[in-house]
């Protein structure tokens, strides 16, 4: 039986989520204005994105908890790079028709999304995280950031207003505070209706704390149509911080051996390669949008069924 003090969390939480959705995007519409998308959806909404997953992957690992550390470092790619990315362009063919075009300040992303996806393919051959992996994926992430900075050119002599500044950084706080609430409310009603461990892992727990970076992108879609450009930038720009950083950390701070999660790594590998293929002529339309989600339900029940 569901226990109706964590529905009311769950409930309570969700609503703050969607508050600090509304906010964030509001805030990151009119930062645009000034820096375009590149900077504001790569590097700021990619950087709320995962600053979260960051904390508990910096502080799982330097305790050694690498399981946790590694498990949220890869969870969240197969949920936002098939259903999140699935879910803004569904948002926007239902809102405005026709196929969407991205920004070609995507180009940036999608050619960092490919160097790290290959640091990947590489890590999957070498077989561990320690210093040196660690740090070659922290030094693309640094590369990423310093192209981008030199290729968005709309923030030159461009300042920030404070309105949407308050607006990101109210966003963000009240992300924080209602995650985690939101997380471990889903997670115990899912154990009291007896959801089996690996879905609860594989289904359940991506979603509890990719739902925040959900609800922003299909917002920024519905506010305006440039919006959905915006929301894509944003779900690669954070996810190749997961690939990069989050990994890097992990390396760093303590050293493993990846033979335990080869099939979580590869499964992050494959959902890189999908977003590559899927967003590569800069479209998303109604056909691609369905195919990723038909893509999410193989990868679970792939997963599910291969794993011990």
């Amino acid at each position: 039986m569901i226990d109706l003090a964590s529905l009311a969390v769950a409930l309570t939480s969700f609503f703050g989520l969607v508050a600090s959705a509304a906010l964030i995007s509001e805030g990151a519409h009119e930062l645009e204005r000034s820096f375009g998308q590149g900077i504001v959806g790569g590097m700021i909404l990619g950087f709320i994105e995962t600053l979260p997953e960051t904390a508990v992957v910096a502080f799982s690992a330097s305790y050694g908890d690498v399981g946790v550390a590694l498990g949220t470092a890869l969870g969240g790619n197969v949920f936002l790079f098939t259903l999140g990315i699935a879910s803004v362009g569904l948002a926007y063919v239902t809102r405005y028709g026709g196929v969407m075009n991205i920004s070609a300040e995507y180009r940036v992303e999608n050619r960092y999304l490919l160097f790290s996806t290959a640091a990947l393919v590489a890590l999957l051959i070498y077989g561990k995280l320690d210093l040196y992996s660690g740090a070659a994926l922290i030094a693309i992430y640094l590369a990423y950031v310093i192209e981008r900075t030199r290729q968005s050119s709309s923030s030159e002599g461009r300042f920030a207003r404070p309105y949407p500044v308050l607006m990101l950084s109210a966003g963000f706080l009240l992300a924080i505070v209602s995650s985690e609430p939101f997380a471990v409310a889903i997670n115990d009603i899912s154990m009291k209706l007896g959801v089996p461990p690996l879905l609860l892992s594989l289904v359940v727990a991506p979603l509890a704390t990719d739902v925040d970076a959900l609800l922003t992108s299909v917002m920024l879609v519905r506010k305006r149509k440039e919006g959905g450009s915006l929301a894509v930038i944003g779900v690669v720009g954070s996810k190749i911080e997961n690939a990069t950083i989050l990994l890097g950390i992990v390396g760093l701070l303590s050293p493993v051996s990846l033979q335990g999660y080869l099939l979580d790594l590869a499964f992050f590998v494959l959902s890189n390669a999908v977003a590559i293929y899927v967003l590569y002529d800069r479209t998303l339309g109604l056909k691609e949008s369905l195919v990723l989600v038909m893509m999410y339900f193989i990868s679970i029940s792939v997963l599910y069924l291969i794993s011990p």
